[in-house]
């Protein structure tokens, strides 16, 4: 796919304002909702770094313009092991003073199916998607959208007024996240430079927010059985990751005990349970003890030592000042109680956030998996407070006469909503 011909004369821009507003304004004209923004990274400290509202999908710095710098830069580009995700989206900078505008490209080209965009930009991406880097710059120089918007948020707020031909002291560059790798996306280079494994950048994390159907992030972490890959870990099985606040607190000692008495029902599901706290496995070990004695068990699945906060930080787990200050000690939050249920395909299924002062119903989540199992193998929905063996809802997307093959008895309350009872092997209770 081809865009049309470059202009000859070198086209330059007014330069943006050093500002995350500037970027933002910019972005929110050509279709970006409200909610997704720049913000300042005032610095790299962990209560500053916390204050920083999550999901961060990506960083943009301001470098030196530098001969020196541009060189450097110009050469890891070009070193013979820098090895590029094909998912990386990329484009080169032919406009002079845009590296604002590329910047903000950079961010949101590659996290298109996770931010809503609309509008001017959403049209420009699916023009662009089958370019290559320069071509996408070509379509840059005659997007009259895109130039429009930067122009507008040149103009916005600038202390100054420079002209479109002023030369720069700094230089905007874009990080990504692709496919476990941390990208440097400048378009003065000829690609990206790939700056190695990384889920997270800075300790902020550089992801899509977590939904229903998403991929369950992978990891490697110390547990309490030893070391795991996590998606090795849950196998061919579901799974139940879900976390404490810490090791030797009362709710967590409760909800811990609780699951090692229901572990017999979760295997029964094919589910594998493993819990999470930030302390290391030294607490976690003689934190066990107290579980089994207090609740009469003999806790023996795995429980993650998170202490630096990785596997909490990539699952969205951290609580919040404006929360529970109570669950923030020195500026470091501890977690809250998240529950993921995640099937043998790795995708997350079901999602449950409860805050540190409320332990977990159990009962509820084993019940909520018979649903979800149940509505895998059948054309089926659950009622509220549906409990296993009781009658079901045929699924809107089968009609009642094929409804009635499926089923022993179907039972129409209104035409959008029938009820049924289930096959005679499906009646079987897995408690």
């Amino acid at each position: 796919m081809s865009a049309e011909k470059s202009t000859s004369k070198k086209i330059h821009w007014v330069p943006l304002e050093s500002s995350p507003e500037a970027l933002s304004k910019v972005m929110h004209r050509v279709g970006v909702p409200a909610s997704v923004a720049f913000s300042d990274v005032w610095g790299l400290d962990e209560e500053l770094l916390a204050m920083v509202a999550q999901p961060v999908y990506a960083l943009v710095f301001l470098f030196p313009s530098t001969d020196d710098y541009v060189a450097k830069r110009r050469k890891q580009a070009e070193c013979s092991d820098n090895k590029v995700s094909p998912n990386v989206w990329f484009m080169r900078q032919t406009i002079g003073n845009a590296c604002g505008t590329m910047a903000m490209l950079h961010a949101l080209g590659n996290n298109q199916s996770t931010i809503p965009i609309v509008g001017d930009l959403a049209s420009f991406f699916e023009k662009v998607k089958d370019m290559t880097p320069a071509e996408r710059a070509a379509e840059l120089e005659i997007n009259q959208a895109v130039a429009e918007a930067h122009k507008e948020g040149a103009a916005d707020g600038q202390t100054e007024a420079p002209v479109a031909d002023i030369p720069v002291e700094h230089h905007y560059v874009a990080f990504v996240s692709v496919d476990g790798d941390l990208y440097e996306l400048d378009g003065t280079h000829e690609s990206p430079i790939n700056l190695g494994p990384s889920t997270n950048l800075l300790k902020l994390t550089i992801m899509a927010p977590l939904r229903l159907g998403s991929v369950a992030p992978n990891f490697s972490a110390e547990t309490t059985s030893g070391p795991i890959d996590f998606h090795e870990f849950i196998g061919d099985s579901w799974a139940v990751l879900f976390s404490h606040p810490a090791d030797f607190t009362p709710v967590c000692t409760t909800e811990l005990g609780e699951v090692a008495k229901l572990e017999p029902q979760f295997s029964k599901r094919n589910v594998k349970v493993i819990g999470l706290s930030t302390n290391d496995l030294a607490d976690h070990s003689k934190w066990v003890d107290d579980i089994n004695e207090v609740n009469n068990v003999n806790l023996a699945f795995p429980i993650i030592a998170d202490k630096d906060r990785e596997v909490a930080t990539l699952y969205d787990m951290l609580d919040s000042v404006e929360h529970d200050a109570s669950n923030v000690v020195n500026g470091i939050p501890f977690t809250v109680r998240s529950v993921f249920v995640i099937d043998p395909a790795k995708k997350i299924r079901l999602i449950l956030t409860y805050p540190a002062s409320c332990g977990r119903n159990f009962d509820e989540i084993l019940r909520a998996i018979d649903s979800l199992q149940l509505s895998d193998r059948q054309p089926i929905a659950t009622p509220a407070n549906w409990q296993p063996g009781e009658d079901v809802i045929v699924h809107v997307s089968v009609p009642t006469d094929k409804a009635k093959e499926i089923f022993p008895e179907v039972k129409e309350a209104l035409p959008y909503l029938r009820f049924a009872t289930l096959p005679a092997d499906e009646q079987v209770q897995n408690n």
